[in-house]
């Protein structure tokens, strides 16, 4: 049997599983196929592309979206031979891949709820090499200004603050990643309030 090969993904990325076959038997099929909870095999459907020079062949597929379903669940690629002689067919696995989830992405508020003139801190951190942008309530208004950026190990962190807060920092704020040739991803937004200070109270 194959080796088990471990591939970490992060929550929503795009995914690619790659097996690459080459052989003197052009009549053969590649597919993904994983488990159920029960132990039954469940096919992967795939976008595949083949190409064969008459002894060769190549099959690529594997597009998994939702990285939190696929946690810890292992993948294999079987190779299918169809008997020129019979209808029956062969088939054994040639890859064995497990997928593991990260969890190195998270959005996060320091000081919320706050009042009039204290100090706000809205945190994104996602692994390194990703780019990351803050945004209050929507992706058409990225903050730009009072960022900071922090990296400790593989993981890397944005900080937007403000201080002293006011009433309008109030508002739903969010963060988008972004990595070369994947689909960006938000995180669910945070929402942040802020209250107005209440002096000079007089009592009868």
């Amino acid at each position: 049997a194959p080796s088990l090969e471990t591939v970490l993904v992060q929550e929503g990325d795009y995914t690619r599983l790659t097996c690459t076959v080459t052989s003197d038997i052009p009549l053969y099929t590649l597919s993904w196929y994983t488990t159920t909870s029960s132990g039954a095999e469940m096919y992967v459907p795939t976008h595949r592309s083949h190409s064969q020079d008459g002894t060769s062949q190549t099959g690529v597929s594997g597009r998994l979206f939702g990285a939190s379903y696929w946690h810890d669940k292992e993948f294999y690629c079987k190779k299918t031979i169809a008997s020129s002689l019979s209808a029956s067919e062969t088939s054994f696995p040639v890859k064995r891949v497990k997928l593991t989830v990260g969890d190195s992405r998270s959005l996060s508020v320091s000081g919320n709820p706050a009042y009039a003139g204290d100090s706000l801190v809205v945190s994104c951190s996602a692994e390194t090499g990703a780019t990351i942008k803050l945004y209050k309530g929507s992706t058409m208004n990225f903050l730009t200004s009072g960022i900071t950026t922090d990296t400790t190990g593989s993981i890397t962190t944005k900080n937007w603050t403000v201080n002293p807060a006011s009433k309008s920092d109030q508002g739903s704020y969010g963060c988008q990643i972004s990595k070369t040739n994947r689909q960006n991803v938000y995180l669910t937004p945070v929402h942040v309030d802020v209250y107005e200070r209440c002096e000079n109270l007089e009592y009868d």
